[in-house]
């Protein structure tokens, strides 16, 4: 039986591999792309840096995601898991890029009054409670969301970061009951 996967993004590349465990199976993978990876992919800086893109965690709870755990050991990638603890550094600061610079998001309300762009969150937030169409009928962006309840300056800040480190998808084409089920 001959099968095509088209794109290599994590996607493409888990189920190349599952209909491969099937002996009749003959899979050809097409990405039209110069690597496979989709999103996720690492950047070495010239300075001995290292950034990882795309999704940076899993989340393995019910069953995906204990077949999510089998795949790792199938594949043999347990040596590259790291776990982050809550207590970890990595698991209370979130980063953007911004202006060229890593930016580290407000985590709570003193980070928030201390934060270079407090005067775009704080507007977000008074945008949020004061305005009448907080609430939508139809299943929007995750981008149109913020937009919506925060003003365009949160939504470029936060929605995008957020639905690409999560999701590995872009805020305005991702919706918000995918996102947020």
């Amino acid at each position: 039986m001959k099968i095509s996967v088209l794109g290599g993004g994590i996607a493409g590349l888990v189920a190349a591999y599952n209909l491969s465990l099937n002996p009749s199976a003959h899979v050809s993978l097409y990405e039209a792309s110069s690597r496979f990876g989709g999103w996720i992919h690492t950047r070495h800086t010239s300075q001995g840096g290292r950034f990882e893109l795309g999704p940076h965690s899993l989340r393995c709870v019910g069953p995906s995601g204990g077949r999510l755990l089998e795949l790792i050991d199938e594949l043999a990638l347990n040596p590259e898991v790291v776990p982050v603890t809550k207590e970890h550094p990595g698991a209370q600061t979130r980063y953007i890029g911004l202006d060229g610079k890593l930016v580290a998001m407000p985590s709570g309300m003193k980070s928030l009054l201390k934060h270079e762009k407090r005067g775009v969150f704080v507007k977000g937030a008074l945008q949020d409670l004061l305005s009448k169409g907080r609430y939508s009928v139809h299943d929007e962006t995750v981008y149109g969301f913020f937009k919506r309840r925060f003003g365009r300056e949160v939504a470029e800040l936060v929605s995008d970061p957020m639905c690409r480190g999560i999701m590995a998808a872009d805020s305005r084409t991702l919706g918000v009951e995918a996102m947020f089920p």
